[in-house]
């Protein structure tokens, strides 16, 4: 067995056909675990329960909040081809059902066509980030975020209007980034909004969807978060990732609810 936490981590016991015990860390806590970590759990049921081991596409709903400890999941193949899976997973703890998702899977190189010329990102050069600190998120311990410094004024009271991230992603104990840990990445930056509101209580998830769109190549990759709606207390937050030479790996979007403290002015 891997000897790397991420691994460890995400590990599902297989109780019966379809059925998968875990143990959820609290080490990828926010105020509970991070839902992107969540996500890789669910993911790594669904590979041990099809041919596929390639994320391909997840939409997956959060429906209360879920606590570190034990966990079961069920999973049911909706469909089955000769290049794509797909299950509805489903994670319990106790009686009460907290994710839902439905997701696909396929094999590498599975998908061959057209493929277009995309702009390259708009990404700092990894030497001008800083690594994000915020002592009382233990999230930030297995994995690392850095971005520039202007990025993080907001810790400082520093608030701005634009609700933009660009920087890196990488796990703190040099473990190789694939595919299955690309779920939790999708969902590893602070939402992008508080640099217009400073820190918050919580941004709880309701939905987030991921694409899957390349194979990660190496122990870093680039990430561009933003959220350009905000309305009646919701809001979307977009992010790409990408391997450090540009290629695009994923794709996500989600709806969350942002529970506010209180108010501070805005510089311009």
């Amino acid at each position: 067995m891997s000897t790397y936490k991420f691994d460890k981590d995400v590990f599902v016991g297989k109780v019966s056909d379809g059925i998968f015990h875990t143990k959820i860390s609290s080490d990828y806590n926010i105020a509970a675990p991070n839902g992107g970590y969540l996500m890789s759990i669910l993911g790594n049921a669904a590979i041990h329960s099809g041919e596929f081991s390639l994320p391909l596409s997840m939409s997956v709903y959060y429906h209360r909040p879920t606590k570190p400890g034990e966990a079961e999941i069920h999973t049911k193949k909706l469909f089955g081809g000769p290049r794509l899976e797909t299950f509805d997973i489903r994670l319990f703890q106790g009686k009460e059902e907290s994710i839902t998702c439905t997701a696909s899977f396929t094999r590498e190189n599975a998908f061959r066509g057209l493929s277009l010329p995309s702009p390259p990102p708009n990404l700092p050069q990894f030497e001008e980030c800083t690594k994000a600190v915020f002592p009382q998120i233990v999230f930030y311990t297995p994995i690392s975020l850095y971005l520039p410094e202007v990025q993080l004024e907001w810790i400082n009271g520093k608030l701005k209007g634009e609700r933009k991230l660009t920087g890196y992603l990488e796990f703190a104990d040099g473990r190789e980034i694939d595919p299955l840990s690309l779920l939790l990445f999708s969902d590893a930056s602070f939402p992008p909004v508080m640099r217009y509101t400073g820190g918050l209580a919580w941004v709880p998830t309701i939905e987030i969807s991921v694409q899957i769109r390349g194979i990660p190549r190496g122990k870093r990759i680039g990430l561009i978060s933003m959220t350009r709606f905000v309305s009646d207390g919701l809001l979307e937050t977009d992010a790409e990732l990408y391997n450090e030479t540009g290629e695009i790996l994923a794709l996500s979007r989600q709806l969350a609810v942002i529970k506010e403290k209180k108010r501070r002015p805005i510089s311009n």
